[in-house]
């Protein structure tokens, strides 16, 4: 049972989350959604717009950065950083809970 991180912005803010995984070969990362009321994932791209920039950054390391640009509240829900490098049969997950609040003038 992985227990979530937890952040909190606020609608209209930028933010960002960063997921790095290494092995041998490097691996892939993959980024998926859950909104907070539902029980299936999607991939993030089709349900929320966001920048996502993976790269490798050596033989054995990647990196992926999940940035959100002007975040609504309705993107509020669970992110899954998943990676896999088709070696190991077991890929690994990360977990972020993003609650977004509305912003008080």
């Amino acid at each position: 049972f992985l227990v979530p991180n937890t952040t909190s912005v606020v609608e209209g803010d930028t933010f960002a989350i960063e997921c790095r995984a290494v092995g041998c070969p490097p691996p892939s990362i993959f980024w998926q959604y859950r909104k907070a009321d539902a029980q299936n994932a999607t991939t993030v791209k089709a349900a929320v717009r966001v920048d996502i920039q993976s790269q490798v950054t050596s033989s054995s390391a990647s990196k992926s950065i999940l940035t959100f640009m002007n975040i609504r509240r309705l993107w509020t829900g669970m992110y899954r950083c998943h990676s896999d490098n088709g070696v190991v049969n077991i890929g690994y997950s990360r977990f972020t809970l993003i609650n977004v609040y509305c912003m008080f003038l």
